[in-house]
């Protein structure tokens, strides 16, 4: 089915200024930009939770079924995660001849396939230690947070009536957390997640959210609403950066821009931005290797990076996604199972589907 919204080129746009931020990063050159003490990975990184809160929320309009919801995540997610990690792991061993820490090889994808419940794992000794930067993918920190919103807003819509409400409440308690928190004060016990970050990653998950509740009246003046958004945002962000206020009007300008057909066409390309994400940072360390100074090595790295995140979307990526309903099936075989046990577990475990 042919897309009608340009969503596809801005995840992509996206990916690629994270990626073009993190390369001052990792070559150690002072990041020339940035918009009020924002680097210029932030806001691409800003966007990608303004959709994603956005698309969650038409997805669970269309279905709360919670087998299906898991199965959409894990098929999406899952597969180019493992293969990114099992990539690096492999890549470092071999480039560095690290087998006197082959195991620590092996326990960076263990522990990283859990990035839910665990802070990441980011460092094997012996790798990258010639760098400025000596880890070996530091942007997926930023999934577990999106797993828990993900999870957050599966919960508020199963209050039925009350989940404007209680999106309302929770960007609320997320400013609150952002603004009152320093980045690494009080993980949440048995999370990987920090105060600071899910309120201000949150924020823009659910800011997208609300304007997707919003939409069937915004829909008709997106572009419209689009264009004032992006007219505020430019205020605001240098006057009030670090509140809900500025992700509300990055929803808007994402959300309402990005719903334009002008680069719908893009879409028959595939989707490339979460390969590109997941894979940029170890191609990004070994390109600092390979080639010396920030854009010779920029250059090298995107283009293998794009490469990287195109051949993974047509190799297997779309037909993981395709298989989410078989693997709903499975994981709603032990609810099937619990019904059949009694009819007071069906009332607990059957979601509705629509």
């Amino acid at each position: 089915m042919e897309r009608k919204n340009s969503f596809d080129f801005v995840r992509f746009c996206a990916a690629s200024g994270v990626l073009i931020g993190h390369q001052f990063i990792i070559t150690g050159v002072p990041n020339p930009w940035g918009i009020a003490d924002q680097d210029i990975a932030e806001i691409p990184l800003h966007v990608f939770f303004v959709l994603s809160g956005f698309l969650i929320y038409q997805s669970l309009e269309r279905s709360t079924n919670l087998a299906s919801f898991v199965s959409a995540r894990i098929t999406r997610i899952g597969p180019t995660l493992i293969v990114a990690l099992c990539a690096a792991s492999l890549a470092t061993l071999l480039w560095f001849h690290n087998w006197p820490q082959a195991v620590d090889h092996l326990k960076y994808v263990y522990r990283n396939v859990f990035f839910p419940f665990r802070v990441i794992s980011d460092e094997i000794p012996g790798v990258f230690e010639s760098i400025p930067r000596h880890t070996i993918n530091s942007p997926l920190w930023t999934l577990a947070y999106e797993v828990w919103c993900y999870a957050l807003l599966y919960v508020i819509f199963r209050l039925g009536r009350y989940r404007l409400a209680a999106i309302i409440v929770a960007l609320i308690v997320l400013n609150v957390a952002w603004v009152s928190f320093g980045v690494n004060d009080a993980r949440l016990p048995g999370t990987p997640i920090f105060p600071m970050r899910i309120g201000r990653l949150g924020c823009y998950f659910f800011s997208g959210s609300i304007v997707a509740a919003a939409w069937p009246v915004l829909k008709r003046r997106a572009m419209l609403a689009g264009a004032l958004s992006l007219a505020l945002f430019i205020v605001v962000v240098f006057e009030a950066p670090h509140t809900v206020i500025c992700s509300l009007l990055l929803a808007g300008v994402v959300i309402g821009l990005g719903s334009s057909p002008l680069f719908s066409g893009f879409s028959k390309l595939g989707d490339a931005s979460y390969g590109i994400y997941v894979f940029a940072w170890p191609i990004q360390q070994f390109s600092v290797l390979l080639v010396s100074g920030l854009w010779p090595s920029l250059l090298l790295a995107y283009c293998m990076t794009a490469a990287a995140g195109y051949t993974t979307w047509h190799l297997y990526e779309k037909r993981a996604i395709a298989a989410r309903k078989t693997l709903a099936a499975l994981i709603r075989q032990p609810l099937v199972y619990g019904a059949v046990r009694g009819p007071r577990r069906i009332e607990r475990t059957t979601f509705d589907a629509s």
